[in-house]
């Protein structure tokens, strides 16, 4: 998507008289539609900015205009965040009603969207503490809509049932909740949250019996004192507790869990397994194929990533050890002005535009959000929410309100945000926390405040992978860890000796000043004065750099800028010759942001 024009309170005067605030015929909820030549005077993208900065200033009334208007453009993202939007802010106001009647309309006139509207009105009437009626809307969702698709290959079945299963837990019923879970794993045993939803289902079944304390896994593994030095030790219903945790299965890589299996679960273990070696083209189900009808697809976030929190205070930081659960801390806790819990209730927003693939106002207060960036998918996730606006399937702009921070599952409020990698094993659940070791952090999540200071508004945009330099001298190859698990590495030299280096050529598509982001991967870099530099083809420096990969995890380092020709040929390049003895210079990826 294109860049959100700056705001100002002018430029929302100027909506306000050609576009949102114009008036037209009555819509459902009761408001005025802004009629065509209206919503056509304006582009989608000030539209939406419109929308955000109405939101953010609290003009609700004209953000709501503005969505609505946005609800008629030919662009299906750009439309599906008109809808998206509208559903959240009528939530927000405590207008129940309003959303469903936004519901009702899509139900009418986009039928394949009617299971993924069911629930959107199970999520509208958990925030407003309706239990019977969430049952009822998840469950009309489940059993008529349930082959439709949600996005992300996540067909409305899977997510009616999870949704259920998350209101009996919330409602104090786990067993309820263990039972939901394990119809899940019987009906989609080939999803990726297949295995983790078994696991719940132990775990739950374990809490209804008193054993532990009820809470969803994530409240668990995150306060709950099951981490990986010491598992919880769990039984299928009917077993008796295993004697040691370390005779006991792992399930989905839960470290800070072990497991006994009754012959059911083990089966459905099996199962799990199997579906998942078949997993892939050949054995895709029909709902996978028909991904395409998904409601989001995911948008390209050329606006770039925003801090989704003022603040001024932090809990725990990335890779910190030990956190709550022992391990290695895999995002950042943000606390609001203030700290402690002053920051209780306070919105925050989605830090880019993108699709909400998971959303539980009835869990621990989680969501996430996927983004495209430089050929990149990336997935923000958000944490201990006391309530998420937006549901699963739904169009995110980049800075509306999300949520409110809350403390579901943290014993202070504050928003815990990660950033997760492709490659992370479960990307899309905002269930997912795992107690983690270090290997595991750098391998699947990078450290948020850096990610955002590089992933920024661009108007050109290249990504380098290490594997697209050219390598002279002695480099070592590791694959498993840096971004897109692999990196090279040389063992540092004396200065006067340049023989180990790497070199790419960079060609500009337009001539305008550029930044040049290295990432720093958390292993196998340890060099002080790593040396990078970019030449001009007069084979002088424009951007010189020494990064000190030594105190970087897994973060993403500014080198430098300059102003770059189009069509010109330039020499990027990491050298080995920093005079350190026994360290390593790394070279993983690079960005080179056109602003």
């Amino acid at each position: 998507m294109k860049s959100i024009p700056s705001r100002s309170l002018s430029l929302a005067l100027l909506f306000v008289i050609t576009g949102c605030g114009a008036e037209g015929p009555d819509l459902l909820d009761g408001s005025k539609e802004p009629p065509d030549s209206a919503r056509s005077s304006l582009s989608d993208d000030a539209l939406l900015a419109a929308a955000v900065d109405a939101e953010e200033r609290g003009e609700i009334e004209l953000a709501l205009r503005c969505y609505e208007a946005l609800g008629r453009s030919p662009s299906a993202w750009y439309a599906w965040a008109g809808v998206s939007g509208l559903t959240a802010l009528h939530r927000m106001l405590g207008d129940f009603d309003a959303a469903r009647a936004v519901t009702a309309r899509v139900r009418a006139e986009q039928p394949d969207r009617a299971g993924l509207m069911h629930v959107w009105d199970g999520d509208t009437a958990a925030i407003e503490g309706d239990t019977a009626r969430a049952l009822d809307a998840y469950g009309a969702a489940f059993d008529e809509h349930g082959v439709q698709v949600a996005g992300q290959q996540h067909p409305i079945g899977l997510v009616a049932l999870r949704q259920i299963s998350r209101v009996h837990l919330g409602a104090g019923d786990p067993a309820g909740a263990a039972a939901v879970l394990r119809e899940l794993v019987r009906r989609y045993p080939d999803h990726r949250d297949a295995e983790l939803a078994l696991a719940s289902a132990i775990a739950f079944d374990a809490m209804a019996d008193g054993a532990l304390p009820t809470s969803s896994l994530p409240e668990l593994l995150h306060e709950g004192g099951c981490v990986e030095g010491a598992p919880c030790a769990l039984a299928s219903r009917g077993l008796p507790p295993p004697r040691a945790a370390s005779v006991a299965t792992e399930l989905a890589g839960l470290s800070g869990l072990r497991f006994t299996l009754s012959a059911e679960d083990d089966a459905l273990a099996r199962s799990v397994r199997r579906a998942t070696l078949l997993r892939g083209e050949r054995a895709r189900t029909a709902v996978e194929r028909e991904a395409s009808a998904a409601a989001c697809v995911v948008p390209v976030a050329s606006d770039g990533f925003m801090i989704p929190l003022a603040n001024d205070h932090s809990g725990y930081t990335f890779m910190e050890s030990p956190d709550s659960t022992g391990g290695y801390h895999p995002g950042l806790d943000i606390n609001g002005p203030g700290g402690g819990d002053s920051d209780c209730g306070l919105p925050f927003v989605a830090a880019a535009s993108g699709c909400v693939t998971d959303s539980s106002p009835a869990n621990w207060g989680s969501a996430t959000v996927q983004s495209a960036y430089a050929l990149r998918t990336w997935t923000h996730q958000y944490g201990h929410a006391s309530a998420i606006l937006y549901s699963t399937g739904a169009a995110v702009a980049k800075g509306a309100s999300l949520g409110y921070v809350g403390r579901v599952g943290a014993k202070s409020c504050h928003l815990h945000f990660e950033i997760r990698e492709q490659d992370h094993p479960n990307a899309t659940s905002a269930d997912y926390y795992n107690t983690s070791s270090q290997a595991n952090v750098g391998d699947w999540y990078q450290d948020p405040f850096p990610f955002i200071g590089a992933h920024r508004s661009y108007a050109a945009i290249t990504w380098v992978d290490e594997d697209a330099f050219t390598f002279s001298g002695s480099w070592t190859s590791v694959s498993g860890v840096g971004d897109e698990d692999d990196l090279r590495y040389a063992v540092t030299t004396p200065t006067s000796s340049k023989t180990s280096y790497a070199r790419y050529t960079v060609i500009p598509s337009s001539s305008r000043n550029y930044q040049l982001w290295a990432f720093v991967p958390w292993n196998h870099a340890t060099s002080t004065a790593a040396p990078v530099k970019l030449y001009n083809p007069s084979n002088v420096a424009v951007i010189s750099g020494a990064v000190n990969q030594n105190i970087r995890y897994d973060a993403w380092v500014l080198v430098g800028a300059a102003a770059l020709a189009a069509g010109a040929a330039y020499s990027l390049e990491v050298a080995s010759n920093t005079g350190e003895s026994g360290r390593k210079v790394a070279v993983d990826d690079f960005l080179i942001v056109g602003l």
